[in-house]
């Protein structure tokens, strides 16, 4: 949750097949969309960031409000000129927040994360997953000029 924690922030998440992405509105509350302009089907926005008013699709410049309303279409009188933008916002999905750590369904009506977590709370130690500390220095990255079945090969011999 420390990377959504004022208006116009966002971040995007892969939630199985579809890329999703929550973004705080104006009204500082969380919202989540499926991550694909109505227009085009263009992916929107890519990992985290910061918007100022609006989210503006890179393939046609569809514009959306950070509550995933459909505010601007360019050439709109002359190309779509009986378009219905309310009919035309993103495709919203859920989020919810749990012990520091945001939860995303493609459902929109997907239900808490308590129908899922709640049962397991009081069983649970103190640990808040939002004051723990992040240890970015020890994430390793390696590439190897090879293929990906000379590598696992590789791999699995290493790990035995």
């Amino acid at each position: 949750m420390e990377d959504i924690t004022e208006p116009g922030q966002y971040l995007s998440v892969q939630a199985g097949l579809n890329n999703i992405f929550i973004v705080m509105g104006r009204d500082r509350r969380l919202r989540a969309f499926h991550n694909t302009c109505r227009h085009r089907g263009t992916q929107l926005i890519r990992a985290v960031g910061k918007t100022k008013k609006a989210l503006t699709c890179p393939y046609h410049d569809w514009t959306y409000d950070l509550e995933g309303n459909l505010i601007s279409v360019p050439e709109e009188q002359r190309e779509f000129k009986d378009l219905d933008k309310s009919c035309l916002g993103l495709k919203p999905a859920s989020v919810d927040l749990w012990r520091g750590m945001l939860f995303v369904h493609p459902n929109p009506d997907a239900g808490s994360i308590m129908d899922w977590f709640g049962e397991v709370e009081p069983h649970l130690g103190p640990h808040k997953v939002e004051k723990l500390p992040e240890y970015a220095d020890l994430s390793t990255c390696q590439q190897a000029a090879s293929t990906w079945k000379a590598m696992a090969a590789r791999l699995r011999l290493t790990i035995a």
